[in-house]
């Protein structure tokens, strides 16, 4: 009795790398057969979902097979901007840009991967205020600048910039944070207190608006 139970033991056990071989080599034909735009679509669900190191495996999945698939260079410009990887998102980006993307699409990634290698005057030069651009971008050309002239040091400078975004968005709470950030550098703790929790007001979720608000009770 105890010889059949170890020979069924010992077969099942030997049944297991074969199934999860099995497994495996069906997962990696399923993959292989994906098209650029299938990845493409499973790096923006991965994306949306948060989770931008799984988004990246897939774009880099999707440019192996087209490496002038200009919507995944502009998603992975984007997702390496979002993990702090300013050199990557700008390779990316400007790839993205030989390959006929909009600058109006590549304004705010760029510039968020511009401003995490310090390069404010790029940010400033690169991205003037077109006041013939649609509202969004130009909002988001303001949150720039001001995040800009805030690294430069120029906090008056960064104000009207912040302000100027929420002429056009009221409700931006990123320009909101950035406002209310220079306003505790500028030691006006008033005006930090009320952006903070306005922002905290707008999307109480928002870490960013979390963190200011704590930082201006420390």
């Amino acid at each position: 009795m105890r010889f059949q139970v170890r020979t069924l033991a010992t077969q099942f056990a030997k049944t297991i790398p074969a199934a999860l071989l099995a497994v495996t080599l069906v997962a990696c034909d399923e993959s292989e057969s994906l098209t650029s735009d299938q990845y493409l679509e499973r790096a923006r669900t991965y994306y949306d979902d948060g989770e931008l190191r799984a988004s990246v495996i897939e774009l880099k999945n999707a440019l192996k097979k087209d490496r002038n698939d200009a919507q995944a260079r502009l998603l992975l410009g984007t997702v390496y901007a979002d993990l702090g990887d300013g050199a990557s998102a700008e390779k990316e980006l400007l790839l993205a840009r030989d390959l006929n993307v909009l600058e109006s699409e590549l304004t705010w990634p760029l510039g968020r991967a511009y401003l995490l290698l310090q390069r404010y005057d790029d940010v400033l030069t690169r991205f003037p205020e077109d006041d013939t651009a649609p509202v969004e971008e130009r909002t988001q050309v303001s949150i720039l600048h001001g995040m800009a002239k805030a690294g430069q040091g120029d906090l008056a400078a960064a104000t009207a910039s912040f302000r100027a975004a929420l002429a056009f968005e009221p409700e931006n709470t990123l320009a909101l944070i950035g406002l209310g950030r220079v306003a505790l550098r500028s030691n006006d703790l008033e005006e930090a207190r009320a952006s903070a929790q306005k922002a905290l007001t707008l999307a109480p979720e928002d870490m960013r608006a979390t963190a200011l608000m704590g930082d201006i009770h420390i």
